[in-house]
């Protein structure tokens, strides 16, 4: 595996279906930047489509590690769900400053970019596909490369790699991990798209290291969105 966190790009996208953890994935990996970088992180806040789990939930839990929550235009309180995005996520960008997009995974989440477009290219970006095979809608290779083609073939982006966060929450075991990676790698091989990040529990991870393929692996003791849910 390579060292974590080698990115050649500031402009981090996430996107996901509804229920893949794609929000749980962006705070741990939020985290996990901030022991690697001095930088100013910020995480963006544009998941406008499913936003039932809000990065914004834990904005003061972040602040302590000096991670910023950008959220929506109405500046409103956390329970909102509103569908507004807001501009102050632009300076951040225009600072080299880290910036973690928290998107929906649909082309209607893609249009939350549209008025950063010009600096998401001039800048450089990654984006990643949460993918949770235990989800309806990346369950199997076919429906996450149907998805996949659809975004690259109508709007301006390419995806970068894949998230394997393959969960049932407190009923995970190494063999649900291990069946997400292996839908996971199918995309890969077919699509040439590495698998670029793994998300598991601790004690998982002690029990299924060597057989992981990803480039990098993200750990957690327990769930930051879920904490009564271990």
């Amino acid at each position: 595996m390579r060292s974590l966190f080698y990115i050649d790009a500031k402009n981090i996208i996430f996107a996901g279906f509804y229920g893949t953890g794609k929000t749980e994935f962006c705070l741990n990996y939020a985290l996990n930047l901030r022991e690697s970088v001095k930088e100013n992180i910020n995480i963006c806040d544009f998941d406008i489509i499913n936003p039932y789990f809000r990065s914004r939930e834990k904005l003061g839990m972040l602040k302590d590690y000096n991670i910023y929550i950008l959220g929506n235009s109405l500046n409103n309180n956390i329970g909102q769900d509103l569908p507004a995005v807001s501009f102050n996520c632009i300076e951040p960008m225009l600072r080299g400053e880290y910036v973690i997009f928290d998107l929906a995974g649909s082309k209607n989440g893609f249009k939350a970019l549209s008025f950063i477009l010009d600096i998401l290219f001039e800048k450089g970006y990654k984006l990643y596909l949460v993918v949770n095979a235990y989800r309806k809608e990346s369950s199997s290779s076919e429906k996450i490369i149907d998805f996949i083609r659809s975004i690259e073939e109508n709007t301006l982006f390419k995806f970068s790699g894949i998230v394997n966060n393959s969960h049932l929450l407190h009923f995970t075991d190494g063999d649900h991990v291990l069946h997400g990676q292996d839908i996971a790698l199918d995309v890969s091989h077919k699509m040439d798209i590495p698998i670029e990040y793994t998300l598991l529990r601790e004690d998982i991870y002690e029990k299924i290291r060597s057989k992981l393929k990803s480039n990098d692996v993200l750990t957690f003791k327990k769930l930051i969105m879920r904490e009564d849910w271990q």
